[in-house]
């Protein structure tokens, strides 16, 4: 049997859901989440970071992260260093309109505090923009098929883990799978139908900038070996 031990912080740290969490330096560390008792209010969406080395004793590391209120995403230590990937962004605007969505955005930090963008939300596709350039558009030839894609579609409650699978010396990220709740090109023929979509891709990265789709997720065959 496991025996388990209460722990009640000494600070008050919101309730919260939805967030990521790792162990970096020796400590325990959490980031974002979603908070439904401030329901109406722009915090709801949390953008704090805390850590801490007893589960007792919290230290707030900021409160305003530059990724901003983010539920669903997935935190990982990779090269020493924290790399926040995807999740639900919600944010207010200069007008004062709260807006949010899914992202591919990635982020990475040495402390916590100081945030690097190494790669900005870019899933841009035809079917949301007319007028983008053909070269521009990140979904493949085939409508239905996201095999092909250049980069991962917009994604929360996803996977990220760091391993050396092709047993080449270095390590890499591997996202896998999450879902959004988006206008979703592949599930309709071009309308823009709002669906939940659930992902069997797997893309694997060296840097956080560049992704690379190992597994290709197909509609006929959902169950392809790995």
């Amino acid at each position: 049997d496991l025996d388990f031990t209460l722990l009640t912080p000494e600070q008050s740290i919101e309730p919260r859901m939805d967030h990521a969490s790792v162990v970096f330096d020796n400590k325990i560390w959490i980031f974002g989440g979603y908070n439904p008792n401030a329901r109406g209010d722009r915090y709801t969406y949390l953008e704090d970071v805390w850590n801490t080395a007893d589960g007792i004793h919290w230290e707030n590391v900021t409160m305003d992260a530059p990724w901003q209120g983010r539920r669903g995403h997935a935190v990982v230590v990779f090269n020493d260093e924290l790399y926040l990937i995807g999740g639900f962004r919600a944010y207010r605007g200069d007008d004062g309109k709260t807006y949010g969505g899914a992202v591919n955005d990635v982020w990475k930090s040495s402390d916590g505090i100081t945030w690097e963008e190494v790669k900005e939300h870019s899933y841009k596709t035809k079917v949301y923009y007319p007028s983008l350039d053909s070269s521009e558009d990140v979904r493949g030839d085939d409508l239905y098929d996201p095999s092909d894609d250049t980069t991962w579609y917009p994604r929360l409650n996803h996977t990220v883990v760091v391993a050396d699978l092709d047993n080449d010396g270095t390590d890499s990220m591997y996202l896998i799978g999450g879902f959004a709740k988006e206008f979703m090109p592949y599930m309709n023929d071009g309308r823009n139908d709002q669906t939940r979509k659930y992902f069997a891709d797997i893309w694997e990265s060296k840097d956080g900038i560049t992704w690379e789709q190992i597994e290709p997720m197909t509609l006929d065959n959902p169950t392809s070996e790995i």
